[in-house]
């Protein structure tokens, strides 16, 4: 089992926002998380990434009840999240995009922008999405950045994407 939620629960000012939430989710599932406004949704995937701590029940990261407690440690075992507001900057190219948070290669003591868009190229294939290195952010559709996104979260060592 990748992710396991046993029994949780989160309140806000005594009102549950989540109560007594269950969910298993193995390696290669997909899965929706579908509700209306105030449901839950976005309640449970800040548990899920360590922005909101439980008040009850526990999650299991690879069967493990781990110390993955914060987002730096949820994204450091390969929890992923994109969010409605991206993260990206919208002068840069989607090569800079993609490689933001990782170490830039170097070849010679400089930037290796080759190798650098020939990872982007590779991972944006791997997922069969299609978009432009040179390209800036601010030059891209919504979904073309949401597709950026996802390409740049894989290229982080991703097992979950939320």
């Amino acid at each position: 089992m990748l992710l396991e939620t046993e029994h949780i629960s989160k309140q806000f000012s005594g009102f549950y926002a989540l109560k007594d939430i269950n969910f298993q989710l193995e390696a290669g599932e997909i899965h929706g998380l579908v509700g209306e406004n105030g449901a839950g949704k976005s309640t449970l995937i800040k548990l899920l990434t360590g922005v909101y701590s439980l008040d009850e029940g526990r999650v299991l990261w690879n069967g493990q009840e781990g110390h993955i407690d914060t987002p730096v440690e949820r994204r450091s075992v390969g929890i992923k999240v994109i969010h409605q507001d991206r993260v990206l900057v919208p002068t840069f190219t989607a090569v800079e995009n993609a490689y933001l948070g990782l170490t830039y290669p170097t070849k010679a003591g400089r930037i290796d922008w080759a190798a650098m868009e020939k990872r982007v190229m590779e991972t944006a294939a791997e997922l069969n999405i299609d978009i432009d290195p040179k390209q800036t952010a601010a030059e891209m559709s919504p979904p073309q950045r949401t597709c950026l996104e996802i390409v740049r979260s894989m290229m982080h060592d991703c097992k979950l994407l939320i």
